[in-house]
């Protein structure tokens, strides 16, 4: 297994026991009445990524946010390039519902790696509970002084 490959693997072990532990099946109208300051937000029908898949060093990306305790949030985020690369980060930012508007919350400082195909950063945020919260996680790669960039989102979730 590469280092890469069990990087992933622990990250994807550690949402997977942060989704059973968060109930499931819920509304969103049975979260607003859950403690809920403002209404939850639209669905929205945009992608949720915008990675060119004719970058030439750029692969993947990904990011997660869900409740860790009251008032806290784990946020994480990962970045993957198709082959060894001079940079290669992730840079996490929190962004909370208003009841009209997602706004910037609060972002942690970019992870970089060089000379590596592979970067995972993780972070648990204080935040105020009672709202939604979603991460926009920035990837991005640079090779020969070629930059490469995407952008995802995560789904909303409420911390309270």
């Amino acid at each position: 297994m590469t280092k890469r490959q069990s990087h992933k693997l622990a990250a994807l072990c550690l949402c997977i026991m942060l989704l059973a532990a968060y109930p499931a099946g819920r509304s969103a109208q049975a979260a607003a009445e859950s403690g809920a300051l403002t209404t939850p937000p639209p669905a929205e029908a945009v992608l949720f990524s915008t990675f060119d898949p004719s970058f030439d060093y750029l692969d993947d990306g990904g990011a997660m946010i869900a409740q860790s305790s009251a008032g806290k949030a784990l946020i994480s985020g990962d970045s993957s390039a198709k082959d060894t690369v001079d940079t290669i980060a992730v840079r996490l930012y929190v962004e909370r519902w208003t009841g009209s508007a997602w706004v910037n919350y609060t972002n942690k400082p970019a992870k970089t790696q060089s000379n590596d195909t592979y970067v995972y950063d993780s972070h648990i945020v204080s935040v105020t509970g009672g709202y939604y919260y979603r991460v926009r996680s920035v990837h991005w790669t640079i090779e020969g002084g070629v930059q490469e960039q995407g952008v995802r989102y995560t789904s909303s979730v409420l911390i309270n």
